[in-house]
Parts: C-alpha cells; structure tokens; sequence
C-alpha cells in the first residue's frame, strides 16, 4: 500500500495543485502549500479507492494513474 506514495504522476499533482491556486484566486508565493497539499489530496483519495476494492493491490504495486477520474 506504500506504493501509491511514488507513484503519482508529476502531471496529475500539477493539475490538482494549480485547481487548488484558482480556488483561492490565485495568490501568488504559494506554489509549494499547492503542491503538497495536491499530493496529499491525490495520496488520500487513492488510499480511499483501495479500501474500497476499486484500484486493484498486488505484486506490481498501485498505478495510481490509471485509476484517476
């Protein structure tokens, strides 16, 4: 379960991070709280899915993107 920790593509963190930027209009000197706190979303919302049985565990680890709406 560790696995999703590393395996969330830099596109999907940036995507989320610069959402996160337009909710709060867009304030600047920010980026990094944005980056984190998409990571963090993203790794929580992953953790979720696999507790719900809907992204798949095994051998191969998690990939997380395939399993992002």
């Amino acid at each position: 379960m560790s696995e999703i920790n590393e395996t969330i593509p830099d596109e999907l963190i940036r995507a989320r991070s610069y959402q996160i930027w337009e909710r709060e209009h867009r304030p600047q000197g920010k980026h990094l709280e944005h980056w984190f706190r998409a990571r963090t979303e993203l790794r929580s919302e992953g953790l979720q899915r696999m507790r719900r049985g809907e992204i798949p565990t095994g051998q191969g680890g998690v990939y997380f993107w395939d399993y992002c709406g």
